[in-house]
Parts: C-alpha cells; sequence; structure tokens
C-alpha cells in the first residue's frame, strides 16, 4: 500500500485472521480495529492448539520446533510489533476455542494495554470457535457498533 492509498478519518477494520497483523504493520493508516479469535503469536499459537490440530498447522505454517522457523514465526507474530498498535483495538474470544487457544487474545491484549492504547476485550465461555450462538452474537455486534460508533464515526 501507498502512503494516502485510504484516509485514515474513516477507515476501521474488520478481519478475524489477519486483524492483529494489519493493525501492527499499518498502525497509521486505521483508525480502530476488531479481531476475533486470532493468533497474535504463530509460535504460542503452534505450541498450545490442540494437539488433534498441530501436525496439520505445523504443516501450513512450519515447524516453530526448528529453531530458523521459530525465528521468522516469532519475526512475522502480531505479537512482535504489539507496541506498534496505537488504533482502539476490539479483541472477542471464547475461552473454550478449541482451534485458537483463548491465551492468543489475552497476551495480545495485555501487549497492546501496555503501550496505554484501548482495547476492549470480549471473553465468551460456551462458543468454541467463533462467536455463533444468538445471545452472544446479539451482544457482540451490539458492542462491535457502540466501538464503531465511539472510535470511527466520532
Amino acid at each position: 500500500m501507498t502512503k494516502g492509498y485510504f484516509c485514515k478519518l474513516r477507515v476501521g477494520l474488520l478481519l478475524v485472521t489477519m486483524t492483529l497483523a494489519v493493525a501492527a504493520l499499518y498502525p497509521d493508516r486505521i483508525r480502530c480495529a476488531f479481531a476475533g479469535f486470532g493468533q497474535s503469536n504463530l509460535v504460542t499459537f503452534l505450541e498450545n492448539t490442540a494437539p488433534a490440530r498441530q501436525d496439520r498447522r505445523r504443516a501450513e505454517y512450519g515447524d516453530e520446533r526448528d529453531p530458523a522457523v521459530r525465528a521468522v514465526l516469532e519475526r512475522i507474530s502480531p505479537l512482535t510489533y504489539a507496541d506498534r498498535v496505537k488504533m482502539p483495538l476490539f479483541i472477542a474470544h471464547d475461552k473454550n476455542d478449541t482451534a485458537v487457544p483463548y491465551s492468543e487474545s489475552e497476551q495480545m491484549v495485555a501487549a497492546v494495554r501496555k503501550s496505554g492504547t484501548p482495547v476492549w476485550f470480549m471473553s465468551a465461555t460456551d462458543q468454541g470457535h467463533g462467536i455463533t450462538r444468538a445471545s452472544s452474537l446479539t451482544f457482540l455486534t451490539n458492542a462491535w457498533v457502540y466501538f464503531m460508533q465511539e472510535y470511527l464515526i466520532k
């Protein structure tokens, strides 16, 4: 992206997997961001994901047990650049997610808050991977709309 490609005045980011990476790498171009149940550190993700998923994920991302691969995964992980996230961030994650460990969101929330950036953190307990139950989805949608009103529209 070239500078000026889009106007920060009204750009909010709503992705799932890539939100944390984009927020960390392009903080001057985004006004606020929403991340749901995503990886913040590819090494800890691979180490802590459900054992049944580890081999498939290692085939996709690389094997973190290899020191050279581990170094690359650390270098490209959003958590490495968390101090660059300056826009308000909203993260949602379920504690019982077996696809992406809840600790991925916890560590990103802690790192971004450490730099004084506003972070909203919605924690669910009965969803698994994603927020899909009607009552939780309604709550999340309303919270997301309020977040966008506060940080994107005002």
